[in-house]
């Protein structure tokens, strides 16, 4: 058989009196133009005949790698991840992924991205990522993705100070000299004076 084969195959001759012009077997892993090949059978006394025949491998798309890893992503977050490119087959890749995505993320057949900010929870879903070349073979890839819910800011606890040691803050009135200072149990307990006292109540005299 000449010339060699396209990549992948292969020829093996028929054993004696077999009765057929023997195999070509394999998966070939490349395009190939239309080539004129030659199957030559010979004869014990050097006598031979040819076949010729013309061998075409056709190109397809087709993924590498170690595919997708599960998408998970929160709501009210910007996400931006491309996808991977598929081996081209013949002329143009068209790239497309289904299902319909969660609310607001998107994807751009031309660059491969996944992006948006999710709004809404979804549970883990299969996508598929089909590559489709001008003769309309395709090569798909699965993977899952997931919207979960954004986690709630949370507050951490202010201390204003609560020693028994700690003395309040001082506070001055335009009352004369007395110096009054804010009650730290509790508000309803008001101002009070450590120096100043309420004169009594004096009784008339008889």
């Amino acid at each position: 058989m000449t010339p060699p084969l396209p990549a992948g195959l292969s020829y093996t001759a028929p054993a004696a009196g077999a009765g057929n012009g023997g195999a070509i077997a394999g998966a070939p892993t490349a395009a190939a133009a239309a080539t004129t090949y030659t199957l030559t059978a010979t004869d014990a006394d050097g006598d031979a005949a040819t076949l010729p025949f013309v061998l075409t491998v056709l190109g397809r798309p087709w993924f590498t790698g170690a595919g997708v890893a599960a998408q998970r992503y929160a709501t009210g977050t910007r996400v931006n991840v491309p996808l991977p490119a598929a081996e081209p087959g013949d002329g143009a890749t068209d790239y497309d992924v289904q299902p319909t995505l969660p609310d607001g993320l998107g994807f751009d057949r031309t660059t491969r991205r996944i992006a948006g900010t999710p709004t809404t929870v979804t549970d883990v879903t299969t996508y598929t990522l089909t590559a489709t070349d001008a003769d309309g073979d395709a090569a798909t890839l699965d993977f899952t993705m997931a919207v979960a819910a954004a986690a709630a800011p949370t507050v951490s606890r202010i201390d204003f100070g609560s020693s028994p040691a700690s003395t309040p803050p001082a506070m001055r009135c335009g009352c004369g000299s007395r110096e009054w200072r804010r009650s730290r149990s509790s508000a309803s307990r008001g101002l009070r004076s450590p120096s100043a006292r309420t004169p009594g109540r004096r009784l008339p005299r008889t």
